[in-house]
């Protein structure tokens, strides 16, 4: 049976954290490559992927003391939370890209 994807986002602060969950009930992500996203040159269901968008997601969030996790089931779905630190306790982020 076919179901209607459904994707949902929330943002919340907590903790010391802002927490940012993504979540969706899609086709999942297989055990076997779940644990190695997030690392350089790995890559999931794009032909032309090249492993370098969630590499630099987990390592942007990591050099800030944060967190990133990925979970799914297959034909289930897939969760993603990110965990940012609160800069100052006001709820303010603030962070500087180098171009």
């Amino acid at each position: 049976p076919h179901r209607q994807l459904q994707v949902k986002l929330s943002v919340e602060i907590k903790d010391g954290y802002v927490q940012i969950s993504i979540s969706d009930n899609g086709k999942g992500i297989p055990a076997k490559v779940i644990s190695k996203l997030g690392y350089k040159g790995i890559s999931y269901g794009k032909k032309s992927g090249t492993g370098l968008g969630l590499y630099a997601i987990r390592a942007k969030v990591e050099m800030a003391g944060g967190r990133f996790n990925i979970d799914s089931i297959e034909d289930v779905g897939t969760d993603v939370c990110i965990l940012y630190p609160v800069v100052g306790g006001k709820g303010r982020v603030t962070h500087a890209s180098q171009a």
